[in-house]
């Protein structure tokens, strides 16, 4: 919850621990200390962007299960 609050603090961007464990994919930080050191090392602008491109992903992802699903339907 700790690092929600955060990115939320710094960005009014609220996510969950999914999201959160996509974005240590995306950066390539295994524990949570990588992760806290690769966050504070951004500005909230390029923190803004890192979300923006996580929401890309799912929202491709979504698309991609949808229409999977009305082929198979």
């Amino acid at each position: 919850m700790r690092k929600a609050k955060i990115i939320w603090e710094r960005t009014g961007v609220l996510i969950g621990h999914d999201q959160i464990s996509a974005l240590c994919d995306l950066w390539g930080t295994s524990n949570p200390d990588e992760f806290m050191e690769k966050l504070n090392s951004m500005s909230d602008q390029e923190l803004k962007e890192w979300l923006e491109k996580l929401k890309k992903k799912r929202n491709a992802l979504n698309n991609y299960l949808q229409a999977e699903e009305k082929i198979y339907a």
